[in-house]
């Protein structure tokens, strides 16, 4: 099965609602297998200043690890 065939079957099961963007980039970042510090830093560098996500930094993440 490839990212894009779970996603499908996912949004099926969500009664045909389409995942969020943010939704959408974890959902990927974690079927490549890449870990909980990666996605944070994919959402934060895919995020422009002033969006809703603009709260996150890698120093807050850096105390996990």
């Amino acid at each position: 099965m490839t990212v894009e065939e779970a996603i499908a079957l996912v949004e099926q099961l969500l009664e045909r609602r389409r995942l969020t963007e943010v939704q959408d980039i974890v959902f990927r970042q974690s079927w490549a297998g890449q870990t909980y510090f990666d996605i944070a830093i994919a959402l934060f560098c895919h995020f422009p200043r002033g969006r809703s996500l603009e709260a996150i930094s890698v120093n807050q993440y850096k105390l996990y690890y």
